[in-house]
């Protein structure tokens, strides 16, 4: 089942109505050197496509499986986040507080640094 092209001979392999491999007699020449036959290479070609093929899929499922446990992973991280109370003051500030000082003083005595208001 050959036709010209540009002077060119070229082998088809025509199944259910389209190429599935083309290759000219150069190609066939060549790969007749290596000491396989055409039909041999294209056969491996096939299956190489086939397990490349398949080989994605599952790399695909794979990929799916980890981003839905993920997601899971983070659902749960974001409701128990959601639902927290917010922080209780330490019970020492607020016995501080009672005693008479001031947040300035409180904040020296805990934390060691004071935050100023202004951005000089």
């Amino acid at each position: 089942m050959g036709t010209r092209t540009k002077g060119v001979r070229e082998r088809c392999v025509l199944r259910k109505n389209r190429k599935e491999m083309c290759f000219t007699e150069e190609q066939k020449r060549e790969i007749e050197k290596s000491g396989i036959m055409v039909i041999q290479f294209k056969l491996a070609a096939l299956k190489m496509k086939k397990a490349v093929q398949s080989l994605a899929e599952k790399v695909k499922k794979w990929i799916a499986t980890v981003c839905e446990w993920a997601c899971q992973r983070m659902d749960g991280l974001s409701k128990e986040y959601k639902d927290a109370t917010p922080r209780q003051r330490y019970k020492m500030v607020k016995r501080l507080e009672k005693c008479g000082f001031d947040e300035k003083q409180i904040n020296l005595m805990v934390n060691y640094q004071h935050l100023s208001r202004d951005n000089c």
